[in-house]
């Protein structure tokens, strides 16, 4: 995860603070904030706004626009505005927090219909949209100035306003968990504030004195007058994990700033922005443990500046907008560090931050090879990242931040990577990346299809193998039911003519599936001659005889294959090269059930030129003389392509001949039985 910008912890005694004090007419840095994105609908008629960060990419925003209270969620601002139930007219001050558990509580105030005054009201929910509004001041007189507050690991939400009794003093009011309101002072323009401890930090102003308590078990403490003899107002107080209380307000036009705790005393008064920088709305932010900013507006541009263990960091301009002036501003401090502000221009609202925008980037190992090939994407992208989709160019794809994923076919994979990250997103395609090769150590079945009632169709099991073998085991499932198996051969196989010393089938009956295991080795007993399994490819190492029912349904699907192992000990299928195992890629094979026709088609034999329903020399010398001395043509053209290429050539009389004299793989299926051509060609039909 990207490291926020500001990552100094202003965690430290105030007379550490006092060692800096800003001047009018500081630096304005670069615009520092991502580009702006509109909020409101764009009517001209947002007249107030809030925010919370919950997360750096769940972001709430609550805003009055037409004189009805709205709430819609970014960084996308793009699901669609809600409007709150039953929100009494002239809505102003509204704001927002988001609990842990998703609950959300909106605090405003409008006028009340009963009282024609304006009242402070409540929307809260535990989770989805708020319910009806809460009255919580509950009175007769005019209530201004809510603020809201609460911490997301403590239970408890308060809120402090101001209230007018008409000719009397103003009184500061306190609600706590979100019950009618009680006065707790006389005062003006509150702001509340909880410590990690869930203690309760008020401040507030009466008669040109800025007034600090803090509460815990329900009793505020007495009064400590941290400021007086000037004109204070717009009073913020935030609370650090270590307990140190943060105030920040103008005075006499000056923006001013003080820490401290009612045990230690507050420090001096330090001077962010000067009376000649004309500040306005300033707001302080704390999220622990990143340190505190300060923003507000000045010459109608939205600045920002940042605690450190000196002072304050020079002055940014978060906007740049020459000749228009933002106003109505809002920010929150998200928990990773970074910064959302929303501001309203021409009366729309706009919202903005300072997330590192993704940079999608990624790297692989490795990147070729046999399948099936496992690869490790390792996501590199710069930026801030929260939502990764990867496409693997095989159809696949995930949504973790860096995936291990397994190329089980041949073929050149382009891979892409999406990201997102607040509202931003960012792309990285690699065109032809990987390159995957067919396997060269493989044991299949092919898929074929059989009639209803063909007997003794013999389905063959195939391998590809690059090295010389001493031996081989196979484990062999099917779904029963539909084909029964009568015998498993090595007749008629690669290992015809080698004769293995050692050779041990089993077979068992499961209540869905059946299995067989084989054991083979050529060369087990001296004197050992070291005779071996030569390398090729769809070489049969065995043939598996079934026979299909007159009753099995048109179109049923029997997968027939090889399995990871089965038997106890465990059998899996393994090739043995040189004393060691090598474990083969298996793929299954799919006996589908055809519907027999009337007259049926034509069953035949691979290899049998001649229809004398054998294979023998006599095939090759017929096959020869058609291909070279004009002899008559084959009348099963799929019988003479005994390697099934779809082609007739030169090579199917060498493969008999292979076959017959010098220990050659036999031929394609059909064979040793008679079956139907399991691939299409344009040979035609027989």
């Amino acid at each position: 995860m990207p490291t926020p910008a500001h990552s100094s912890i202003l965690a430290l005694p105030y007379v550490v603070l006092m060692l800096f004090f800003a001047s009018p007419g500081l630096l304005w840095s670069q615009n520092v904030m991502n580009p702006e994105k509109l909020v409101s609908s764009g009517s001209g008629m947002t007249s107030d706004s809030d925010l919370h960060a919950f997360e750096t990419d769940l972001i709430t925003s609550v805003f009055v626009e037409n004189g009805q209270v709205k709430l819609t969620q970014g960084p996308w601002f793009d699901a669609g505005v809600v409007l709150l139930p039953s929100v009494e007219p002239e809505p102003e001050d509204v704001q927002v927090e988001v609990t842990s558990s998703g609950g959300l509580t909106i605090v405003y105030r409008a006028i009340d219909l009963q009282t024609m005054e304006p009242e402070i009201f409540v929307h809260s929910s535990l989770g989805g949209l708020p319910t009806n509004s809460v009255n919580l001041s509950s009175n007769d007189f005019a209530d201004i100035s809510p603020k809201l507050t609460f911490r997301r690991d403590l239970a408890g939400r308060f809120v402090a306003w101001e209230v007018a009794d008409g000719g009397g003093p103003p009184q500061v009011m306190l609600s706590s968990n979100l019950q009618t309101g009680v006065t707790v002072a006389e005062g003006e323009a509150p702001a509340i504030a909880l410590g990690s401890d869930g203690s309760v930090h008020l401040s507030y102003i009466r008669l040109g004195e800025l007034i600090y308590r803090v509460g815990s078990s329900g009793t505020l403490s007495p009064e400590m007058t941290i400021d007086t003899g000037a004109s204070i107002s717009d009073l913020q107080i935030e609370v650090g994990d270590d307990g140190v209380v943060h105030l920040l307000y103008l005075r006499s036009g000056e923006l001013v700033y003080r820490n401290g705790s009612s045990s230690s005393g507050f420090g001096p008064t330090m001077v962010v922005v000067g009376a000649s920088g004309a500040a306005t709305e300033p707001l302080a932010l704390l999220q622990s443990p990143f340190p505190l900013s300060v923003l507000y507006l000045r010459e109608g541009e939205v600045m920002r500046r940042v605690a450190s263990a000196t002072g304050f960091l020079p002055e940014e301009a978060l906007t740049a907008t020459p000749g228009i002036n933002e106003s109505g501003l809002a920010a929150s401090i998200d928990p990773l560090g970074f910064l959302h502000v929303q501001y309203l221009r021409n009366q729309d609202l706009y919202y903005a931050n300072d997330v590192p925008a993704p940079v999608a980037a990624f790297s692989v190992s490795p990147d070729a090879g046999e399948a099936p090939l496992e690869v490790q994407f390792t996501d590199e992208s710069a930026g801030y990242v929260s939502a990764w989709l990867w496409d693997f160019g095989d159809g696949h794809q995930s949504i973790a931040s860096s995936p291990l994923h397994v190329y089980s076919t041949a073929g050149t994979f382009t891979v892409s990577l999406l990201v997102y990250g607040a509202g931003e997103s960012d792309d990285w395609v690699e065109v032809g990346l990987i390159e995957v090769e067919e396997p060269s150590n493989r044991i299949w079945v092919p898929d074929v299809g059989v009639l209803q009632g063909q007997p003794g169709f013999q389905l063959p099991v195939l391998a590809d193998h690059d090295q010389e073998l001493q031996g081989y085991q196979l484990a062999i499932g099917w779904d029963v039911g539909q084909i029964e198996l009568q015998e498993a051969l090595l007749t008629n196989t690669i290992v015809s003519s080698i004769t293995p010393e050692f050779v041990s089938f089993s077979f068992f009956d499961e209540q869905d599936r059946s299995y067989l295991t084989l054991g083979l080795v050529v060369d087990i007993q001296p004197p050992f001659d070291g005779r071996t399994v030569p390398p090729g490819s769809a070489q049969r190492l065995l043939n598996l005889a079934f026979d299909v029912p007159s009753s099995a349904p048109p179109g049923l699907e029997i997968e027939v294959g090889p399995v990871t192992s089965y038997g106890s000990p465990p059998i899996s299928n393994v090739f043995t090269v040189s004393g060691l195992s090598v474990i083969p890629v298996i793929d299954s094979g799919i006996v589908t059930i055809l519907v027999m026709t009337f007259p049926p088609p034509f069953l035949f034999l691979r290899g049998d030129v001649d229809l004398s329903f054998s294979l023998n020399l006599t095939d090759c010398i017929a096959l020869l003389g058609f291909l070279f001395n004009g002899g008559a043509a084959p009348v099963c053209y799929d019988a003479a392509d005994l390697n099934d290429s779809g082609a007739i050539d030169v090579s199917d009389p060498i493969y008999i001949l292979n076959f017959l004299f010098i220990g050659g793989n036999p031929p394609a299926y059909p064979f040793p039985g008679s079956g139907l051509d399991p691939t299409p060609d344009d040979l035609g039909d027989c």
